[in-house]
Order: C-alpha cells, then sequence, then structure tokens
C-alpha cells in the first residue's frame, strides 16, 4: 500500500507537541502556530523556526549569554576541550599531517594543518588541527608553523617519532620546510600531492592546445564554462565540447550579435585546428579527470592509488607523436622529482629496510598521497569568511 504524505497541519501538531507535555505553550488552528507565552504567533514554515522561539531565557528560565561572553569565556574553553580529545585520540598512535597554504579574500596568507591516524586497518577522517595567518610564506613559516602546532597539540607528550607522513603540493618551500623538520621527525616521509601533478598534465594539455583554450573566453553560461583553479575543470570543458562540437555550433552561427568574442568564436569554429584538438583531446587525454577525481575520494589504499597513477602512465604512453612524447616528458618530471612518492612504491611491491618495523609498514596501508583534504578545509574557510565578515580576528577564525 502506498505511503500517504503527512499534512503540513499534522507536521505542526507532531512539532509543537514536546513543547506542550506539561503545559500547553502552543496552539495551532491550520497552519498557523500562536504562542501562549508571548502571546504571538510565530513563523512556523520549519520545525527549526519553533525549537529557536523556544530556547530565549523565557521559556528556559536561564539567562542566554551574549556574544561577546561566548565568544571570550566559552568558546576558548571548547576549543581546547577539543584539542585535548584530539591529542588523546591520536596519543600513541602514528599518524600524518596533511598541510598547505592560499591567500584570502583580503590578501593574508593562512595555513592549514590537518592530522590524521595512519591506522593499516581503515582510513580515518583527518583533524584540522590549526588554521593560521603567516607574515609571509617561505619555508621557515611554514616549519615553525608546523612545528608549533604539533607541540601545541601533544603538549609534553614525545610523539616526533610517530610521525610518518607529510603531504603538501610541490612548491619549493613545502620541500625545503620539510628539510628542516626531517631534522627533528626522522621516521617522516614527505609526499607531494598527486592530483596536483596531474593537475600539471592537464595544463600542459591547456599549452599544447592553444585553439580550444580559446573557447573559454566565450562569456557565456554553459556547463562547459571552465573554472581553470580547479582540477580538471578545463579538461571536462574541452571533452564537452568535443562531445556537443556540431550543436555549439549551430548555436554560435545563428547569433546574429557583432560582439569581437562571438565572432572570433565563429572564426575559430570553422579552422580545421579547433576539430584536431577536440578530437585529440577526446581520443587520449579524456580518462584524466575522471582520474583526477577518483583520487580526490577518501579511503583509498595506497596500492589503488599506486595503480590509478600507473594506468595515466601507460596511457600517456600511447600518445602519439610530438605531444606524447611532451606527456611522458612532464609525468617524469613531476613524479620522478618526488622522492616520497618513490618510497612509497617501494614499500607497495615490498622493497623496504631490513630495519623497517612490520607494523610501522603496514600503517602506510591507507597513506593518503593527496592534499585533498586541506583544500576542503580552505573552501569551507572561504565560506566563512566572505566579503561581509573581514572584521574577524584571526585567533575567532581558528576556532
Amino acid at each position: 500500500m502506498p505511503k500517504v504524505a503527512q499534512s503540513f497541519s499534522s507536521k505542526l501538531r507532531s512539532w509543537i507537541a514536546p513543547y506542550n507535555i506539561k503545559e500547553e505553550v502552543f496552539t495551532t488552528v491550520g497552519k498557523v502556530v500562536y504562542c501562549n507565552v508571548c502571546f504571538k504567533h510565530i513563523g512556523s514554515d520549519r520545525k527549526s523556526q519553533i525549537d529557536a522561539h523556544c530556547t530565549t531565557e523565557k521559556y528556559t528560565g536561564k539567562k542566554t549569554p551574549n556574544e561577546s561572553t561566548l565568544r571570550k569565556t566559552y568558546l576558548p574553553d571548547a576549543f581546547n576541550d577539543i584539542m585535548k580529545r584530539i591529542a588523546l585520540e591520536l596519543k600513541g598512535k602514528y599518524f600524518y599531517i596533511v598541510v598547505d597554504e592560499t591567500t584570502d579574500n583580503r590578501g593574508c596568507y593562512i595555513a592549514n594543518l590537518l592530522i590524521g591516524e595512519l591506522n593499516p586497518n581503515s582510513s580515518n577522517k583527518p583533524f584540522l588541527v590549526a588554521s593560521q595567518e603567516l607574515e609571509k610564506t617561505n619555508h621557515t613559516t611554514v616549519a615553525r608553523f608546523i612545528n608549533d602546532n604539533l607541540k601545541r597539540l601533544f603538549g609534553e607528550y614525545r610523539f616526533e617519532d610517530k610521525l610518518l607522513l607529510m603531504t603538501s603540493d610541490a612548491a619549493p618551500y613545502m620541500v625545503k620546510a620539510f628539510k628542516s623538520l626531517q631534522i627533528f621527525y626522522s621516521n617522516v616521509i614527505h609526499v607531494t600531492c598527486i592530483v596536483h601533478g596531474l593537475n600539471r598534465i592537464a595544463e600542459k594539455v591547456r599549452e599544447l592546445c592553444p585553439a580550444v583554450n580559446i573557447l573559454k573566453y566565450y562569456e557565456c553560461k554553459t556547463t562547459a564554462n571552465p573554472v581553470v583553479t580547479r582540477w580538471g575543470t578545463w579538461l571536462l570543458a574541452a571533452i564537452f565540447y568535443s562531445d556537443n562540437f556540431v550543436k555549439f555550433k549551430v548555436v554560435m552561427q545563428n547569433l546574429e550579435e557583432d560582439a569581437a568574442n562571438v565572432t572570433k568564436v565563429k572564426a575559430l569554429l570553422s579552422e580545421t585546428a579547433i576539430v584536431k584538438e577536440l578530437a585529440f583531446i577526446k581520443s587520449y587525454i579524456e580518462f584524466l579527470p575522471d582520474i583526477m577525481e577518483a583520487l580526490e575520494t577518501r579511503g583509498m589504499t595506497l596500492k589503488d592509488q599506486l595503480e590509478k597513477l600507473s594506468f595515466v602512465e601507460e596511457k600517456l604512453k600511447i600518445v602519439p607523436g610530438k605531444e606524447g612524447k611532451v606527456f611522458q616528458q612532464k609525468f617524469e618530471y613531476v613524479f620522478g622529482n618526488n622522492s616520497g612518492l618513490k618510497q612509497m612504491k617501494n614499500f607497495d611491491i615490498g622493497n623496504i629496510p631490513s630495519d623497517m618495523d612490520p607494523f610501522r609498514l603496514s600503517c602506510y596501508t591507507y597513506a593518503p598521497l593527496t592534499s585533498v583534504e586541506v583544500e576542503r578545509s580552505f573552501s569551507i574557510f572561504k565560506n566563512i569568511l566572505d566579503d561581509r565578515r573581514h572584521s574577524f580576528v584571526d585567533k575567532n577564525l581558528e576556532f
């Protein structure tokens, strides 16, 4: 028997029922809710409106602290309590860190540090333990940022030999910061994000296909409009144009506008270069955005990540002509300089040091080779610090 949808008036009665147990606080007639304490109608489009109405001092019998009191008194305590719980959860366990830096919409340099357990049996979501402004971005400030915040987290506990992996982008200052930290953390391995590396391959495709690149200047609101700073979106746009080339060409030819960009695109669509480049991308590079998206998935094993990277390497080997050689050279340059990745590959095939602890080796089973998690933390940060919230104090932002 099909399920009968609940009427809105029935929903209202179920929403106010918990508050009417001892006395009739709310009454409802149809779609209207009346508060017998305040003697007024209240918003009732959503249950949260009724719940929020009942959190005031009049109903709770307790004074609600103002914003300043909460921020100055309760927020630091809540922050410190969570940090203690994270430290307690990681105490005595091998762990990894993910670090990156970005520039916010105020022009400040913001560094985020994530930490997660390296468990041989499962992958765990990392914790964001620091989000702070740096005076400037160099290896010294980044190394100090990492070291100071790890010490703040663990306090007097000796944790240095438990750090096994650091993941970041391939910026020179990150590589140099790792070398500074390696003095104190003898077991740590530095892996530069493999998705960042694949995006550099995608950028090389963009460089070798100038005719396709011109299409992005067509200012229209289509699903193919790429954001070039996001991994793989330019390739997705190119694949969209390849799949819908005939339709797109018809639309452009029917436009009667004489704007410069429209005229330029019309002329471009009549050339053979654009057809060749789109066909090339469709035939040989279409797989790359899917691989990059797959590697962004949380919880992948080390073996799965390395297999996908090997798949890309093999696919690039079949790309014909000078373009194929360029891609192979780029792949070798990007990933050949990733010394930590080489160590991970050795672990995967069983080529390990003779003094390696078996349990420590098993902790790399779910080792993340990407810095996707820290990129997600920056997305959340940018949602909080929008154009209307520039008065935020950095300490409160971290809380």
